[in-house]
């Protein structure tokens, strides 16, 4: 941000276990070196800070494939040292891959550590109210999981790192697009049998 200024408008922030809090950016203009941004409950963390946009809704995926695309005219403005509300319902053992404001245009990538890749359009998922479990936006196998989830509007490259540590790079545009209730499919080239262990956007 500019030197001596703060944007007007809210910041967002999102947590590991689903919380959600809008502040002031005025609340961040303190003289002190450091201090307190928000209230954490033991075992969570701090995932993702956002400028609250126009327009938007706010997308979270999970690592057992649940979506859950939820309206913000609801979320409290609180102060600097809230801990938030809640955003999204997990099930017990999930956890959160992916949350970020989406608009309606654009497509979310979902990777899985069976080697199933897909892009599901953002119309699919309808937006609903906040801190609910959402609708399923991958079909996975008993044992399997998203490694890598993602909000695409200009295509870009994924980093894929297999489980024997073998790196390599796949663009986001390579990826068909299908339902949400689908597994997608694997890659047509020499990494189609390789198993995602870690997935990063380059």
């Amino acid at each position: 941000v500019d030197e001596g200024k703060l944007p007007d408008g809210h910041l967002l922030f999102f947590t590991k276990d689903g919380l959600i809090k809008k502040t002031e950016w005025a609340e961040y203009n303190l003289l002190k070196p450091y201090y307190q941004a928000i209230k954490l409950k033991d075992g969570d963390e701090l995932i993702g800070v956002e400028q609250d946009l126009d327009q938007t809704t706010i997308f979270y995926m999970t690592k057992k494939g649940m979506s859950l695309n939820a309206l913000k005219d609801d979320i409290p403005v609180q102060g600097r040292v809230a801990g938030g509300v809640k955003g999204v319902n997990l099930n017990k053992g999930d956890s959160l891959k992916f949350v970020s404001q989406v608009d309606e245009e654009g497509e979310f990538v979902i990777v899985t550590d069976a080697g199933f890749y897909k892009r599901v359009l953002t119309v699919e998922i309808e937006p609903m109210a906040r801190y609910r479990k959402g609708v399923k936006v991958v079909e996975l196998g008993k044992d399997t999981n998203v490694v890598y989830g993602g909000y695409v509007k200009e295509p870009f490259d994924l980093a894929v790192v297999d489980n024997f540590g073998v790196a390599f790079s796949v663009n986001t545009e390579d990826l068909s697009i299908e339902g949400r209730t689908t597994k997608g499919k694997t890659l047509k080239n020499e990494n189609k049998k390789r198993s995602p262990e870690q997935v990063f956007k380059i």
